[in-house]
């Protein structure tokens, strides 16, 4: 087995059989004992932050589609919920992006 370094600076075992590398690592390929490639996430903070940005940007989203609802439209409408609601959205997604990409910066200069 090659110890071999991947691109956010996390040594990884390799073995010389490349078939085995991508039975393991395939896309197309699943079990039902497999929770996708979120056990990945585990070994990179990079992918870490950014899951969890692209996660709260989906979700702020989700509670933008709630908030314009007309049942709740006509409560919210003259509030501050709706800027408040945008804004953590977008503070969430861009700090958590860029903490990632500083963590892969730092990870590739080492």
């Amino acid at each position: 087995m090659d110890r071999t370094a991947s691109l956010d600076g996390h040594s990884q075992y390799r073995s010389h059989n490349p078939h085995a590398d991508s039975r393991r690592h395939c896309w197309a390929q699943s079990s039902h004992d497999d929770a996708g490639l979120f056990p990945i996430m585990r070994y990179s903070p990079t992918l870490r932050f950014t899951v969890f940005g692209a996660m709260s940007y989906t979700v702020f989203s989700l509670v933008g589609i709630l908030i314009s609802l007309a049942l709740r439209c006509r409560y919210v409408n003259f509030t501050q919920a709706s800027i408040a609601y945008s804004h953590l959205g977008l503070y969430a997604f861009f700090t958590m992006v860029i903490f990632g990409s500083m963590y892969y910066i730092r990870a590739a200069t080492d």
